[in-house]
């Protein structure tokens, strides 16, 4: 019982820093897109402030033994598939 209890609470660590991956990688694409929306209009270059986004993931991770670094990284990445389909299937 004591194993089956450690590869349930394992699955729920997973799934948390998955899920807390996630929600930073949605952060970020909110962040590079109002950037990209500036450009030209009230800036010539995209700000760098999103690229300290996967940089607090990762201290994040390696502060809060909560979370994984492994699948919270997986899912700051999941908006890059979601993007690769939604531009394939544009007509």
């Amino acid at each position: 019982s004591s194993a089956a209890s450690d590869v349930y609470k394992r699955q729920i660590q997973a799934g948390a820093s998955l899920f807390v991956g996630a929600l930073s990688g949605i952060f970020y694409f909110r962040l590079l897109a109002r950037g990209i929306g500036r450009l030209g209009t009230s800036s010539k270059i995209v700000g760098k402030v999103q690229l300290l986004v996967p940089v607090l993931l990762v201290l994040v991770s390696s502060r809060f033994p909560q979370l994984d670094l492994i699948p919270a990284l997986l899912g700051f990445l999941l908006y890059k598939p979601a993007l690769i389909i939604q531009f394939l299937s544009m007509p």
